[in-house]
């Protein structure tokens, strides 16, 4: 069994955690790698591509399509809501986090019911309030053919591991939502990407929500449709009728013994022996200077303009 790099970062600040969505593009990774963090203080981070709008394509170069027909960037002023009075208490954020999936076709693909009408033709502004109560986790494997195969065992995993706890789930597309026990409500707690990563890697995340602060997901919603830019997750006034965290379905689960579980299964599966690990101080110097470069890019962080950074050497 080959070894895998578990780096646990655990609690990081914005700079390290803004860093962590295009790490294989900061630090150089050379073995198969797993790292998990979470958020220091309540920030949110939004993210707006670029977006592949055909999926998944290993037959395709994307150095060679010049016509960028494969992958999108569209540049959208946020800065209504960066600067916003309202919600100069959180930490707000741009992050880079490439998006490989169908806009077009996606609820076809996953026969998505009505609760997704909010996924539309082109690629919508998402984000994710997070504090220390959600847990990222990303695994970046040598195979990138193999990052769908991960993303779906990461699903399942912890879709399993919930079943012994006597808590119902269900997959749809990317995210996991559990069945709330007083109302039957289905609320989304888990989100998920994958993507080429560089060197010929794989790129999964998966992020685990344990609890959920809808009052100022709700605030941040608000000011968006006030300032009319359109930002993702469901047609409702109130989020927490769609999403939560996994607490609200049995609060007595125990955080750290799930997630030891979800890991050690994960890595089972994948046919990994765990070697912990932590990151060289060179290591998480890079994420941090990058994590600072990107707030102090205005053109990035207001309109999503990335020229003023590397651009991927992956191939889709």
């Amino acid at each position: 069994m080959k070894q895998v790099r578990y780096i646990n970062l655990d609690k990081v600040p914005p700079e390290i955690f803004s860093s962590m969505w295009e790490v294989d593009l900061v630090i150089d990774i050379t073995e198969p790698t797993i790292i998990r963090w979470t958020a220091d203080r309540l920030l949110c981070h939004f993210w707006h591509g670029p977006f592949n709008i055909t999926g998944p394509r290993e037959d395709r170069d994307v150095s060679k399509d010049v016509d960028g027909s494969l992958w999108k960037y569209r540049e959208v002023d946020i800065s209504p809501i960066l600067t916003s009075p309202e919600l100069s208490h959180i930490h707000l954020m741009r992050c880079y986090e490439p998006i490989e999936i169908s806009y077009s076709s996606i609820r076809k693909r996953y026969g998505l019911g009505e609760e997704y009408n909010h996924v539309i033709e082109d690629a919508e502004i998402a984000y994710y309030i997070e504090d220390q109560d959600v847990s990222n986790w990303v695994v970046l494997h040598p195979d990138k053919k193999k990052r769908g195969e991960i993303d779906a065992l990461m699903h399942t995993t912890l879709e399993d591991i919930l079943l012994e706890y006597k808590v119902k789930t269900r997959i749809i597309g990317n995210d996991i939502l559990f069945q709330h026990p007083m109302d039957n409500k289905w609320k989304k707690f888990v989100g998920t990407l994958f993507r080429p990563a560089e060197k010929g890697y794989g790129y999964s995340d998966f992020a685990i929500t344990w609890k959920f602060n809808p009052t100022e997901t709700n605030k941040i919603r608000s000011v968006a449709k006030k300032e009319n830019i359109e930002i993702k997750k469901f047609e409702v006034e109130d989020i927490a009728e769609r999403v939560g965290g996994i607490l609200e379905a049995d609060s007595t689960l125990d955080r750290d013994e799930i997630e030891r579980k979800f890991l050690n299964r994960v890595c089972e599966s994948l046919e990994f022996t765990i070697k912990e690990d932590n990151l060289l101080p060179e290591e998480r110097e890079k994420l941090f200077v990058r994590g600072r470069k990107r707030f102090e890019d205005k053109e990035w962080q207001y309109t999503g303009n990335n020229s003023n950074f590397t651009k991927r050497q992956w191939k889709a």
